[in-house]
């Protein structure tokens, strides 16, 4: 009786150890989904910060060009207010040179 006491105490002791074992790698493997988890949140994080990167170069690119678009058309008006210039000056010199009489007049004596 008493060697079966002790079998049956050897038994459960086992199987007390097979619960802890269990219980370990239970939690374990709680660990390794919860570490998972995080990977995951970690990688759709970066993946988020890329997306906003690019989103952003494609941003301060249309700025660029927008500004660059901005400049051209200064420079055009720029450009456009001097030929009218020029060309008011090529019509003045030319009506002095074709009117000669006309400068003598204007100037006051």
């Amino acid at each position: 009786m008493m060697m079966m006491q002790a079998e049956l105490q050897s038994k459960m002791a086992d199987v007390k150890n097979k619960q802890a074992e269990i219980q370990v790698k239970m939690q374990k493997v709680q660990l390794e989904q919860e570490e998972l988890q995080l990977k995951k949140a970690e990688m759709f994080l970066k993946a988020q910060e890329m997306q906003d990167k690019a989103h952003m170069d494609v941003y301060s690119h249309q700025l660029d060009v927008k500004k660059a678009e901005i400049i051209h058309g200064q420079d055009q008006k720029k450009t456009d207010l001097d030929f009218s210039h020029k060309a008011s000056q090529i019509l003045a010199d030319l009506y002095k040179h074709d009117n000669p009489q006309e400068k003598k007049e204007s100037k006051p004596s």
